[in-house]
């Protein structure tokens, strides 16, 4: 963890005012500090890795051509509607998702994100679930931490236990949405989402200054412990970069990154896509 607490020290005893990247690293620890009941020296005590896989879900095949939003774009034929979801052991939390510098958090297409510019959202909490039964809101892009929407926590077609709400092919039986009671507030701090709310993009999110959190965490709702962090539509190619941090049931956190591991953070292959 030294790439954050250290630097969060060094921040704070220099200049607490420039919002820059020791900013997020700082916000990182503010949350950790908010949401753990035990001392931090727990992490030593709790040797289980917790974030085992990030799963990548095709939650859907546009096969219709003559299907269009409401702002009249028709999404092509073959287009995939991509759910990404972080795998961790039972008992572990979500914290964040960030990039920093050294850890960039990317998604990339080879041709562009599919974005509902009238009622989609560029992050999944705040996606209106009056609207959600539109054709281009349900497959907008947008990244999130676990909430599909202000109603709902985005689920594998494969998990979903109510039915369907969605009137369109390819979701006759399950659609990926769960009501919730209480949707958790997803934080967004010096992360730049205005990709995901243009209709002509360039297919490729990347910040080395920015992160979504939710302070206390939050985990899957079975014990599978499958979190959703993004929705994606494109008719290209799809590769990501995922750095994220967990706490474990010892109180103790656990930084996985992509690339450049640096003191007790962890390289796993599995948050890059396609795998290496």
């Amino acid at each position: 963890m030294y790439s954050i607490y250290t630097k969060y020290f060094e921040w704070f005893s220099n200049d607490y005012k420039v919002l820059n990247m020791r900013n997020i690293r700082l916000f990182i620890v503010v949350i950790i500090c908010l949401i753990l009941s035990g001392p931090l020296w727990a992490q030593q005590q709790y040797e289980k890795r917790g974030v085992e896989n990030v799963f990548v879900e095709i939650y859907h095949i546009a096969e219709d051509e003559t299907l269009q939003d409401s702002n009249g774009q028709t999404i092509p034929k073959g287009t995939v509607t991509y759910r990404i979801y972080v795998d961790m052991v039972e008992g572990y939390k979500l914290q964040a998702m960030y990039g920093i510098k050294d850890h960039p958090l990317i998604f990339k297409t080879t041709t562009q994100f599919y974005n509902q510019v009238d009622w989609g959202s560029s992050i999944g909490s705040e996606v209106l679930n009056r609207q959600i039964e539109e054709y281009g809101v349900a497959l907008d892009s947008w990244l999130t931490m676990g909430p599909a929407s202000r109603k709902h926590i985005g689920v594998r077609l494969s998990d979903d236990t109510d039915g369907t709400i969605l009137p369109f092919p390819g979701f006759e039986s399950s659609d990926g949405l769960l009501e919730f009671p209480n949707i958790p507030a997803i934080i967004k701090y010096g992360i730049n989402l205005d990709l995901f709310e243009e209709e002509d993009n360039q297919g490729h999110f990347y910040t080395e200054d920015g992160v979504l959190a939710i302070l206390g965490g939050i985990q899957g709702l079975d014990k599978q412990n499958l979190v959703l962090v993004a929705q994606l539509t494109t008719d290209g190619a799809l590769s990501f970069e995922l750095n994220f941090q967990v706490n474990n049931p010892d109180c103790g956190t656990e930084n996985y990154v992509a690339r450049n591991p640096k003191s007790n953070e962890i390289k796993s292959e599995f948050l890059i896509y396609p795998k290496p």
